[in-house]
């Protein structure tokens, strides 16, 4: 799960006494056992940001946030004449140049599997 890398990074940030198991439990509940209602019948969704629930943006944020951060900006910062981001939507101005398709292929895979829309 995408927020114990969070936890483990920024572990001097985190109070001690915050019980990141407990919140990685239910976190994992949320996201992993989320039933919705489609039409007149219901679903059990087993992977993905459980989206509807109030835990959703926040967790896109943070993780697809970390993703950018460690990830995207460290890779094509020099790419990106202009750059902003709303949850998992990004607007850019991309500057093309000859070694983008060697850095696209020795990128790190995305944190669960998360999608921008570009």
């Amino acid at each position: 799960m995408a927020f114990e890398m969070l936890f483990s990074e920024y572990s001097n940030l985190i109070p001690n006494d915050f019980p990141q198991e407990l919140f990685l439990n239910i976190l994992r509940i949320i996201m992993e056992k989320s039933i919705l209602k489609f039409g007149d019948t219901y679903w059990l969704q087993t992977q993905g940001t459980a989206m509807g629930t109030p835990a959703a943006p926040l967790y896109s944020i943070l993780t697809y946030g970390y993703y950018e951060n460690t990830t995207i900006l460290n890779n094509f910062k020099t790419n990106l004449l202009y750059y902003k981001r709303f949850i998992n939507d990004i607007f850019g101005i991309w500057i093309d140049d000859d070694n983008y398709a060697k850095r696209l292929h020795t990128m790190p895979k995305r944190p669960n599997k998360a999608l921008g829309t570009l």
